[in-house]
């Protein structure tokens, strides 16, 4: 059903969500916050300002779709692997950052790719990206991969630890960091030796998988001591 609004005394179908201030309709615009242990689309008024750390619709394949700064979804070109990246390059620091498995679970991975990432292929494919797959637990680096941890699904949260400065990776699954990784005592990683500049990317290889991003002053887990929400 449409909605409609009053305009220069007529009635316009919109698409968009308004409300009255004084004499004006102003639109608002959508964003997702974590209530109650569920994600609940909320309003907020448009013009208010473009998050920092948000999925790149500059630098994601064409075959996903960006919902409101922080979901993105596959929605085109199933059965081939395709990568969606966020903004907010580091090559230093240590930094946290956590993706939920919002829609459909599968083939998917969660990770990290370089600045100059192909997102034609899947994180953890290149040797400039790695990534942590949820079909079968395992990790992946430059198409070689290995057992690692738990497989994950749709609702599940998934935390990456990331040590530009020793150059190690960890990931974490619903607040429990996997294979005894420790990113605050910097053991157990699942990778080392990594250096360069990178954004947190997500692939999907069906269509209709979704990922959300959690904002960094609204995430469910505290990051490791040391180490700093990605923002």
């Amino acid at each position: 059903m449409a909605t409609y609004i009053k305009q220069n005394g007529s009635w316009v179908a919109v698409n968009k969500v308004y409300r009255r201030d004084s004499d004006s309709w102003i639109r608002m615009a959508k964003s997702y916050r974590r209530i109650d242990g569920s994600w609940v689309k909320v309003f907020e008024e448009a013009g208010a300002e473009i998050p920092d750390f948000r999925w790149d619709p500059d630098n994601s394949y064409s075959s996903y779709t960006i919902t409101d700064y922080f979901l993105v979804t596959k929605t085109a070109e199933n059965s081939v692997w395709r990568s969606a990246v966020t903004t907010q390059p580091k090559s230093s620091g240590k930094w946290y950052a956590e993706v939920v498995c919002t829609g459909a679970g599968g083939y998917n991975l969660v990770g990290i790719a370089s600045t100059s990432f192909n997102e034609a292929t899947y994180v953890g494919g290149t040797a400039d990206s790695y990534g942590y797959n949820g079909f079968n637990g395992y990790k992946f680096f430059n198409t070689s991969s290995s057992a690692y941890g738990n497989t994950y699904t749709q609702n599940d949260i998934i935390s990456i630890a990331l040590n530009l400065d020793t150059g190690k990776i960890w990931w974490g699954k619903n607040d429990s960091w996997q294979a005894s990784g420790d990113p605050e005592n910097g053991t157990n990683e699942a990778y080392s030796g990594i250096s360069g500049t990178f954004v947190v990317g997500i692939s999907c290889y069906p269509i209709n998988n979704a990922f959300t991003l959690v904002e960094p002053d609204s995430l469910n887990f505290s990051p490791p001591t040391g180490f700093t929400a990605w923002q």
